[in-house]
């Protein structure tokens, strides 16, 4: 792709380009859309996927791009697929720690829990 001849590519190298993505509807997918309008990026969703062992297998055979976390890549260049830094794009998610209510944490899962907040 060649892109992957960079090493960090800014908002424009990304307008107009087909990308495969989250399914539509599914959070992750609503972040990353809401992120790249922000940027003022239009990118054709051409492929709608599961899984980011999906989008990644897609990628490493097709000319599209894919948005997922940078540990759904890490080790992948055996197929193909390198994690490229966009600059002006901040994607964060916040993630919770749940438990069953009702149910006391461990001492170990209270130490974790406390680490996180």
């Amino acid at each position: 792709h060649p892109l992957a001849k960079k090493t960090r590519l800014g908002p424009e190298d990304l307008r107009g380009r087909g990308r495969g993505g989250f399914d539509r509807g599914s959070a992750i997918r609503a972040l990353i859309d809401d992120e790249l309008a922000r940027a003022g990026i239009e990118v054709n969703v051409q492929m709608e996927l599961r899984s980011i062992a999906a989008i990644v297998e897609m990628v490493s055979h097709t000319e599209l791009l894919g948005f997922v976390s940078q540990l759904g890549v890490e080790g992948k260049k055996d197929v193909g697929v390198v994690a490229l830094e966009v600059r002006g794009l901040s994607i964060h998610r916040r993630l919770a720690v749940i438990h069953k209510q009702g149910r006391p944490l461990s001492p170990a899962a209270q130490a974790f829990a406390a680490l996180l907040r």
